[in-house]
């Protein structure tokens, strides 16, 4: 299990995670990008009480991903099954 005691930081120029085994904060190296995530990029603020923050990061951790990775995904997902659901029932069978 993952210390609640660490710091985990996020800066423009990169991502950082707590290495396993040294405790130390290491960079989190980008992935390979598809063609959709090649799209021009743009940020996006929210606002999270402290104790959710704190819940969706060590989340991240524990998926061995960034908490940004994190939220595109469930926001992906979100707007993917979104698009499903408001398809008319005859689209929708094929």
């Amino acid at each position: 299990m993952f210390s609640l005691n660490h710091t985990f930081t996020e800066r423009a120029h990169g991502d950082f995670r707590v290495d396993g085994a040294s405790g130390q904060p290491e960079p989190v190296r980008p992935t390979a990008t598809t063609p959709a995530d090649s799209a021009p990029m743009k940020r996006l603020s929210l606002q999270l009480s402290a104790t959710l923050h704190r819940e969706a990061k060590l989340a991240a951790l524990e998926d061995d991903e960034t908490l940004n990775s994190m939220v595109v995904g469930l926001l992906r997902n979100y707007l993917r099954d979104r698009r499903t659901s408001l398809q008319p029932r005859s689209q929708q069978r094929g």
